[in-house]
């Protein structure tokens, strides 16, 4: 059984860094390394929003109270009042040269009229300080 961690397919950075936004091809589980798929599977990714936050509860029937804030990390659907669901995430495999310093969700806070997408964008900061610490030793 094949590795990305092994056999590298996605973005190589040169802080030491893996990299794989989530797309439709590929699943959650499968990047979490719960799911195989073909004789592929993944070890190491790490779901960036759920490193320094809760998950959080999707905008079913019943989840919220009427006039209740939702939780942060909610990315879908721009074009309601209300985001619903998690949707768009972000995977880094970390090889202890850098660490995640921030995770945020990119929103205008435009909501039902024409917007460039119906998703909410998620950006992280990686701190590489770990990198060169080690280099000065």
């Amino acid at each position: 059984m094949q590795s990305l961690t092994q056999k590298p397919c996605c973005l190589n950075f040169s802080i030491g860094l893996w990299a794989v936004v989530l797309t439709y091809c590929l699943t959650y589980r499968f990047l979490s390394g719960l799911e195989t798929i073909g004789d592929v599977t993944t070890k190491g990714f790490q779901d960036v929003w759920t490193a320094l936050n809760p998950e959080p509860r999707p905008g079913s029937p019943g989840a919220y109270g009427e006039n209740e804030a939702r939780d942060s990390g909610l990315t879908f659907n721009t074009l309601e009042d209300q985001l619903v669901k998690r949707i768009d995430y972000l995977f880094v495999a970390l090889d202890g040269t850098a660490e995640i310093e921030a995770v945020d969700l990119i929103d205008d806070g435009i909501r039902q009229q024409e917007v460039t997408s119906d998703h909410l964008g998620v950006s992280v900061t990686l701190n590489a300080t770990k990198r060169e610490q080690r280099n000065e030793i």
